[in-house]
């Protein structure tokens, strides 16, 4: 409560300066242009009520994915019906996470991208996924590294792509309680996502007309 009454007491002392303004330089037909001055008070009133309240919060949401370090390299493209095995990546517990490679297996399949080979030995590309993540917090940053790499049957890398992707926890949520950082699990999709829309236009050869599907 006392700090509610400390924020309503700068709000009316703000207000009261910004007034005393207009009232001692006669702008009263130019009210509107001196809220937007620095001397006025009502900048000062927001930023006061931004710092003791952090009111952004419930304007813009701090916690969703951000994205950083994303990289492309490519030496060669995969070329249209070629043959595609995917090896998936480990999660945290160290185990292959099979809905991952089924995921990407399913995104390669339904926008004809290639077929998909039972083996690396069948297969003409291999598509390893490569994921470090973090353990999900509710306080402080989850964030998690993708990495896409491919090797030709040649057993060379013909192109590789990364991004870290994270969440920060609002800490001042407003007084009210803390707004947490977004899952791991949730980042691990966005992250994906993000790295197939930016990196699979160079990494495949698409057929006439700019796509596949």
């Amino acid at each position: 409560m006392r700090k509610v009454f400390h924020i309503c007491f700068l709000c009316f002392v703000t207000v009261l300066f910004g007034c005393s303004n207009v009232v001692t330089k006669n702008t009263f037909n130019n009210t509107q242009n001196l809220i937007l001055k620095p001397n006025s008070g009502f900048l000062l009133m927001a930023a006061l009520i931004e710092m003791n309240t952090n009111f952004s919060s419930l304007i813009f949401d701090k916690t969703k994915a951000k994205f950083e370090d994303y990289r492309v390299s490519v030496s060669d493209k995969i070329v249209a019906d070629s043959k595609i095995f995917v090896i998936p990546p480990k999660d945290i517990s160290g185990e292959y996470d099979f809905e991952m490679k089924s995921l990407m297996e399913n995104i390669i399949s339904l926008n004809k991208l290639g077929t998909l080979a039972k083996s690396a030995e069948d297969a003409d590309y291999i598509m390893i996924l490569n994921f470090e993540e973090s353990v999900t917090k509710i306080f402080g940053k989850n964030f998690i590294r993708e990495e896409i790499t491919v090797f030709n049957n040649h057993n060379a890398v013909i192109s590789n792509a990364t991004v870290t992707v994270f969440s920060n926890s609002d800490e001042n949520f407003f007084y009210f309680q803390t707004r947490p950082a977004r899952p791991v699990s949730y980042l691990k999709i966005k992250g994906l996502q993000y790295l197939i829309e930016k990196s699979f236009p160079e990494m495949f050869k698409f057929k006439k007309g700019g796509k596949n599907a």
